[in-house]
Parts: structure tokens; sequence; C-alpha cells
């Protein structure tokens, strides 16, 4: 196994785009806090989700490593889509009467296991975590129901179905059960 660190997520999300060759075992970072959960194969869509998730908060000042295992063949992958991803804002929050917490990523990895997907979470204060979240569309629209639903259900507090417009507008924008033009 090899192992690589980096001062900051933005250069191994550099490194992550001109990778091949390779089994990513491990993701992590170093003082931060934040936590990574994916299953997804591929370094360059890995980079490219870790990318977005940069731009939806997850922050650039933390030493960070990679783990992985050099692979004797790969097919070259293609650049990611993320007209192809929904993507979530989930919460994970400490409910102040009942000692129970809302939301769980462990729950929603393990709701998320047939999907392809990369969860990012960090701590974010006492009693509360925040994330982002990216999962490959399903073919049909009953299983997009489906993994909305399910985003919804375990902690997804804005979840953000792709349509065809390559744009984020309060059409295609979730908060809880309801489209945004009727939160």
């Amino acid at each position: 196994m090899e192992r690589r660190e980096f001062s900051t997520p933005k250069g191994m999300r550099d490194w992550l785009k001109d990778a091949v060759g390779i089994a990513i075992t491990s993701i992590g970072f170093m003082a931060s806090g934040d936590t990574l959960y994916t299953n997804m194969s591929s370094p360059l869509k890995i980079g490219a989700a870790l990318e977005e998730c940069s731009r939806r908060g997850m922050p650039d000042e933390t030493a960070c490593f990679i783990e992985y295992d050099l692979l004797e063949y790969e097919d070259l992958p293609s650049d990611l889509e993320l007209r192809q991803y929904l993507s979530a804002l989930v919460v994970e929050a400490k409910l102040a009467r009942s000692d129970s917490w809302y939301g769980s990523h462990e729950k929603l990895t393990s709701h998320l296991a047939d999907y392809e997907y990369l969860v990012s979470m960090r701590p974010s204060g006492p009693g509360y975590r925040l994330g982002f979240v990216l999962v490959k569309m399903p073919d049909s629209p009953n299983e997009v129901e489906k993994l909305r639903a399910v985003l919804e259900t375990k902690g997804g507090f804005m979840v953000i179905v792709p349509d065809g417009t390559d744009e984020i507008h309060i059409g295609n924008t979730f908060f809880g059960k309801n489209p945004l033009n009727r939160a």
C-alpha cells in the first residue's frame, strides 16, 4: 500500500485528477475532524466530487492524506458529470429535549450501499455536524424518487435533483419533501 500526504485538500484534488492505475483504500483529514465516506472507484471522479464539496463549503486549509494500491490495469476514467449526480446537504443534530439524534451518516451510507456515492461530513459545532452528499443518478425515475426519499429521511435537508437544465433552481431543489418553490 502507498501513502501520499498533502498540505491541503486542493493539493490532493489536483493529484487525484491525474492519478491513473490506483485503487484508493483510504482518504483522511489529519486535524480537522472532517470525515469522508465513498464507494467511488475512480480517482478522477473522487477528485471532481471533492472539488464540488469544496465549492459547497468543505475547507481547504487542513492537511490530508490518501492511501492507495497500484493496479496493473485500469480503464481511463471519464470526467465526473455533475448532471448525473443528486446532491444533498445533510445534517446530524442532537435534539435538545430527547437526547436523540436526527440524521446519521452511518445509516445514510448503509442505505446508499447500492449506489455510487461520496459523503463528506465535518464537525460544525457542539451537537451537530454538516455534510455534503453526491450520489450517482439511477436510470429509473422510480429509483430516483426512492433515492430522494432515502436522502430526506436520513438527514438530507436540501436535495438537488438534476433535471437536464445544468442549473440549480427552485424546481429541482427540495427542502425536505417539498420543492423549494413550495417550502
